[in-house]
């Protein structure tokens, strides 16, 4: 991998980086820049040495100079690499833009990242289909807003996960059979589950006398993270809003470690499940962060697995729960998996009273294909089916007396190859 410590130029906390210096004399697809040779990438529009930059949030703008095209569209990568560590380049960040809105826009596009200590960062641009465009130079600068208060993020936590087992890919996206709660999938909460001896197992070691939605749904974390190879010890988990930590307490007696991040309202012993110990108390309690879980903060990552329970059903990460799962993949590892169980309805419709979009069946499988999409792997949809004890155990929201929502436990291994959240 070439790299250097440095960029070439360096004023006030910009830095300018030579667009072409990767590929040296490589002919680039926005003519006539590059080189004089004809490279054995015809997308290749430019790509940058490596350069590691002060931690903490880094934007990059690449500007156009006298910049003509009427058609084509324009791919930047964000990778990252650590130099030595005998792995590849992750994927970081990424945009793709048709260029014709890039010249109406000035020209110019802009990526922000939070670079970390001992990680070196290039960025390279493609053009996936045919473009005319023309430009008589391109200018790569970065800007370093780093501060010294700002919290360092190891190089390891780039690095793929060691712990974890492959979600299968289904052969389709939705599974119409019973669901098992010993053998979990992306799947709704019903009764047959909660008679299953895996689940009666499960429960013991929660030791809670919470209700049976909330049991179930610590339950099958718990599950889940035992089933897909997580619950090993060394391995490091989120636990998203789980304030009552009865099942940070369950994984952290694996042999995991565990950060409990909460809002600063939340952190209150009253809030911890009386089953506890003193002993799980103190532990949890040694875990939590105070965060806004509505914009989980850029240093905030190497986490081999995550999880959390109704965050999803709390105003305003219900109507923008979309956003909130892809977000939180960014705090895994490559290879980590994100375990997240909230309600579900069986329609779609807005609760105009209550100014709600709860989640539905139709949304649940649009953000499955998006998933999919970026290369993660989610484990089967199953919504359960029919009226008996294998249909959705649906009960009262806790936001409005006006929905009913069922416990639905949503599974998703982040793209093993770091690609694009």
């Amino acid at each position: 991998m070439t790299s250097i410590g440095i960029a070439n130029a360096k004023t006030d906390g910009i830095r300018e980086l030579d667009p072409f210096a990767f590929f040296s004399g490589h002919a680039s697809a926005i003519r006539p820049l590059g080189g004089p040779d004809r490279g054995p990438d015809p997308k290749y529009g430019f790509h940058t040495l490596y350069s590691e930059f002060r931690p903490g949030p880094i934007v990059f703008t690449i500007r156009f100079h006298d910049f003509k095209v009427t058609t084509g569209e324009l791919g930047i990568h964000l990778n990252a690499y650590v130099p030595a560590s005998g792995n590849h380049a992750t994927l970081v960040g990424a945009l793709r833009r048709q260029m014709t809105e890039i010249a109406e826009g000035g020209s110019e596009v802009s990526l922000r990242i939070n670079a970390v200590a001992g990680v070196t960062y290039a960025v390279f641009g493609y053009c996936p289909d045919y473009t005319d465009a023309e430009a008589s130079a391109i200018t790569i600068t970065i800007e370093e807003l780093g501060t010294e208060d700002v919290e360092i993020v190891p190089p390891e936590a780039l690095e793929a996960s060691r712990f974890g087992a492959a979600v299968e890919r289904p052969s389709a996206l939705v599974d119409n059979g019973p669901a098992s709660f010993e053998d979990p999938v992306s799947q709704v909460m019903t009764l047959r589950q909660l008679e299953e001896p895996c689940y009666l197992d499960s429960i013991k070691a929660l030791s809670s006398s919470m209700g049976t939605a909330n049991l179930w749904s610590r339950a099958f974390i718990l599950q889940a993270l035992k089933r897909y190879g997580m619950l090993e010890a060394g391995a490091q988990g989120l636990a998203l809003g789980d304030a009552d930590g009865i099942l940070a307490a369950a994984i952290m007696r694996q042999g995991c470690s565990v950060v409990t991040a909460t809002p600063a309202t939340e952190h209150d012993l009253t809030s911890f499940d009386p089953n506890l110990t003193p002993e799980d108390i103190l532990r949890v309690q040694s875990s939590m962060r105070s965060l806004p879980l509505t914009e989980l903060p850029p240093d905030l990552r190497g986490f081999d697995f995550l999880w959390s329970i109704s965050i999803v059903d709390r105003a305003p990460i219900m109507n923008e729960f979309s956003a909130f799962i892809h977000d939180s993949m960014r705090v895994l590892r490559p290879g980590g998996l994100a375990v997240h169980v909230f309600g579900i309805v069986t329609a779609e419709g807005k609760y105009e009273a209550d100014g709600l979009q709860p989640i539905s069946r139709k949304a649940m499988e649009r953000l499955a294909l998006t998933l999919i999409a970026r290369n993660h792997e989610i484990a089967q949809l199953n919504f359960g089916y029919g009226t008996g004890d294998d249909a959705p155990y649906f009960g009262l929201s806790p936001l409005s007396p006006a929905i009913e929502t069922a416990p639905f436990g949503l599974i998703v291994r982040r793209n093993a190859n770091g690609g694009r959240i």
